[in-house]
C-alpha cells in the first residue's frame, strides 16, 4: 500500500510516541520503529512524516520534549550522585566505627602489655632474689658439712676418752639426725 495518505489519528500517534520517547531518553528511530509496527508502515516512512511535516507544525512541543529529557537526565545524574554520596558516607561511617573499635582494642592490648611487663619485671626480681637465697643456702650447707666433718674428726680424736664405742655411735647418730633436719 505505497503512498497511502496519513490520517490525523496516525499523525497524532506518531507525534505522541516520538515526543514521549524523546522525553524518556529514547531515540527518534526507536519511536519510528514502534509506530511503524502499529500502523503497518516502515520506520523510514514514519521518520519522513515526522521530519517533513509534524515537527515543523509544532516545533515548541519538540523543544519541550528535548528540554524534559535533559532535565530528567540531570535529575537522574543528581540522584545518582546523591546516592553515591550517601553510600560513601555510610562506608565512611562504617570505617570510622571499625577504626574506633580497633583503636579501643589497641588501647586494651597496650594496657595488657604494660601489665605483663610489670609482671615480668616483678617475676624477674623475685627469681633473682630466689637465686640469691638458693646460693646462700648452698653456701650455708657447705659450711655446715665442713663443721660436721670437723666435729667428726674431733670425736674420733676424743674417742679414746670415751668408755665405749656405743656412746660414740649414739653421739654420731644424734648429730646426723640434727644435721639432716637442718638441711
Amino acid at each position: 500500500m505505497k503512498g497511502r495518505r496519513w490520517r490525523s489519528e496516525e499523525d497524532q500517534l506518531l507525534k505522541e510516541t516520538v515526543l514521549r520517547t524523546i522525553q524518556n531518553g529514547g531515540t527518534q528511530l526507536k519511536a519510528f520503529a514502534e509506530v511503524g509496527k502499529k500502523l503497518g508502515r516502515t520506520p523510514g516512512a514514519c521518520g519522513f512524516r515526522w521530519n517533513a511535516v509534524l515537527r515543523q507544525m509544532d516545533p515548541a512541543s519538540y523543544q519541550e520534549a528535548k528540554r524534559k529529557r535533559v532535565y530528567r537526565q540531570l535529575r537522574k545524574n543528581r540522584e545518582m550522585q546523591i546516592d553515591c554520596f550517601v553510600k560513601v558516607k555510610e562506608v565512611l561511617e562504617k570505617i570510622e566505627k571499625e577504626r574506633n573499635r580497633l583503636q579501643s582494642r589497641v588501647n586494651e592490648l597496650k594496657q595488657m602489655l604494660v601489665a605483663k611487663k610489670e609482671d615480668y619485671q616483678r617475676l624477674t626480681k623475685e627469681n633473682e632474689d630466689l637465686q640469691k637465697q638458693q646460693l646462700s643456702l648452698q653456701s650455708y650447707r657447705e659450711e655446715v658439712r665442713e663443721r660436721y666433718k670437723e666435729l667428726l674428726r674431733l670425736f674420733q680424736l676424743l674417742q679414746p676418752h670415751f668408755k665405749t664405742d656405743e656412746n660414740l655411735k649414739r653421739l654420731e647418730t644424734s648429730v646426723d639426725t640434727k644435721m639432716d633436719s637442718t638441711t
